[in-house]
């Protein structure tokens, strides 16, 4: 918010806290992330998902850009060394609260740090973690993108390769719509504009697959190849960040396409979220079921 939005001090001081607070406790002696803290910076959970330590990693990015605190840029560059090191290890590193397959991989960890390694490098000033980011945006497409399918799987083996079991068979379409208003992001920085239009593709693709025609909203998990998902708990269910990532992407594919299809995905989908999720606090319920 400072640093896109308006430099409030209020908004900053706030930003100092966080930091002051994780540089004391967030990690272990070997440099992971811890899951989950008490208020007095006890662990209550360890390092059971390295995405935390990519969040982590993009918080300090921002961090720095407002600050330029040399402190922040150093946690960061050790986390981006870190987490390196352990996702070329694959079993090294857990990614709950979902459990990777043996012999697989997930289009997850593809995704999250296709985004937070570009944007740490643009932060940082550092091609090396442009780079990296880049490579793992490109292998969405190359290794986890089925043509034949028109659709991109959870998880694909450790080679890329289609694996035809429960978990190979897996797609989730949130997590796709997700990852390609990420990469749309990368590729307009990157230069790779051409493979923009395929990702605006796969993002409508992937709404129509999610789309329940008789209830309305996203389901959560599909099978590719039409069977029951086995992979999957409560595939059906709706979840609302499914529904907040599709309406970003769909704002980024109004922005490349100008195609009608997007004004309109968009609208129904936010038609069914602000029906079924906002509460009188003003958050959202996480999860609905199917009908």
């Amino acid at each position: 918010l400072f640093n896109r939005v308006e430099r409030r001090p209020e908004w900053l001081e706030v930003a100092h806290h966080v930091f002051r607070y994780l540089e004391s406790h967030g990690r272990d002696e070997a440099g992971r992330w811890m899951y989950r803290l008490g208020p007095d910076g006890r662990v209550l959970e360890k390092d059971i998902s390295i995405y935390v330590d990519g969040f982590v990693m993009t918080g300090l990015g921002e961090y720095y850009r407002a600050t330029r605190d040399p402190r922040a840029a150093r946690l960061a560059e050790a986390t981006f060394a870190n987490v390196l090191h352990r996702l070329g290890n694959p079993g090294t590193c857990g990614v709950a609260p979902y459990v990777i397959p043996e012999g697989l991989k997930t289009h997850g960890i593809a995704m999250i740090f296709s985004y937070f390694f570009f944007n740490l490098g643009e932060a940082l000033d550092r091609p090396d973690m442009r780079a990296e980011g880049l490579r793992l945006a490109r292998e969405i497409l190359d290794h986890f993108y089925v043509p034949a399918k028109e659709a991109v799987l959870e998880f694909v083996t450790l080679d890329g390769r289609f694996s035809d079991t429960p978990a190979g068979r897996a797609c989730v379409p949130g997590h796709v719509i997700e990852a390609m208003w990420f990469l749309i992001e990368i590729f307009e920085r990157s230069g790779d504009r051409d493979l923009i239009p395929l990702c605006c593709r796969l993002i409508r693709r992937h709404l129509e697959m999610a789309w329940d025609p008789e209830f309305g909203g996203l389901r959560l998990a599909l099978d590719i190849e039409g069977r029951q998902p086995g992979f999957w708990k409560n595939p059906d269910v709706k979840a609302w960040w499914v529904h907040s990532e599709a309406l970003v992407a769909t704002a980024y594919a109004a922005l490349h396409t100008g195609e009608a299809w997007c004004a309109e995905w968009h609208a129904q989908v936010r038609d069914y979220a602000f029906a079924h999720y906002p509460v009188a606090t003003g958050e959202w319920t996480q999860w609905l079921d199917r009908r």
